[in-house]
């Protein structure tokens, strides 16, 4: 039997719209980023977020899954390597 682990991360996020949110990975990075601009006659707002995570050794990007909730939650699951895949090793001791 195979155990397999989760690493799941929660950011809020309400200020922004789904459409607004970008998650990718870049590597061994996982990159979350947020881009909002609100303007008026009288007035702009603008916001930005960027948050950059390193992914646990052996995590297949493919399989990362993100999910906003209706009270802006951003959920990233991640499913991490089994520990079946992680091998014992010993390493000699030379003599100087």
């Amino acid at each position: 039997m195979e155990m397999r682990q989760k690493s799941k991360s929660q950011v809020r996020r309400r200020d922004y719209a789904p459409e607004e949110i970008l998650v990718k990975t870049i590597d061994n990075k996982l990159s979350v980023s947020a881009k909002h601009e609100e303007k008026s006659p009288n007035k702009t707002v603008y916001r930005e977020y960027n948050r950059e995570f390193m992914l646990p050794v052996g995590t297949n990007p493919e399989l990362i899954k993100s999910s906003l909730s209706k009270d802006g939650v951003l959920t990233i699951d991640a499913p991490l390597p089994s520990i079946d895949s992680y091998r014992e090793r010993t390493i000699p001791i030379d003599k100087c």
